[in-house]
């Protein structure tokens, strides 16, 4: 960016960082399914798997490293909840996997039901999901993302105080 000031490119390398995830392995099995395994900046590691459709795919996001209700059924509440994954660390799962594809258009449906309980980690994942759906962001339509969760919906929702969800983007 030598279009900048030098002493502007220094504030901006002290103040601003930008994200990237490393794919550290992929696996794929017959069906065209791949599951992804990024490292994160603090050494952790999430899973994101890619999910073969007729005529599109579907990618599986995580929103925790870990996960605090031990499920199960799931073996990542086996392992515990270690952190909430930023914003950035969730659409960077996006970018990342869509940069692995010949036909990246075809990446159209996110499902939030990877690691983690999505809504234990709701302000990242609300403001991720903005990202992905803006305009000026990744584009998805709102009638493709799902957000799947373990059943925590009644305390989530009453855990705010009455009327503040009102503004509620996602109907």
């Amino acid at each position: 960016m030598s279009n900048l000031s030098r002493p502007f490119r220094q504030k901006l390398e002290e103040a601003a960082w930008i994200s990237s995830l490393a794919s550290e392995k992929v696996h794929s099995s017959e069906d065209g399914t791949r599951k992804f395994r990024f490292i994160l900046a603090d050494g952790e590691a999430v899973e994101s798997v890619l999910l073969p459709e007729r005529d599109h795919w579907t990618l599986c996001l995580s929103s925790q490293v870990g996960c605090p209700l031990g499920c199960r059924f799931c073996l990542t509440g086996k392992r515990g909840w270690v952190r909430n994954l930023k914003a950035s660390e969730i659409i960077d799962q996006v970018i990342g996997v869509r940069s692995t594809l010949s036909r990246p258009e075809k990446l159209t449906n996110l499902v939030l039901m990877g690691m983690g309980e999505p809504l234990l980690n709701y302000q990242n994942v609300l403001q991720a999901l903005v990202v992905l759906r803006s305009p000026l962001g990744l584009q998805f339509s709102n009638r493709r993302i799902t957000l799947s969760t373990s059943g925590i919906i009644r305390r989530w929702w009453n855990s705010f105080p009455s009327g503040t969800l009102s503004n509620w983007p996602f109907r």
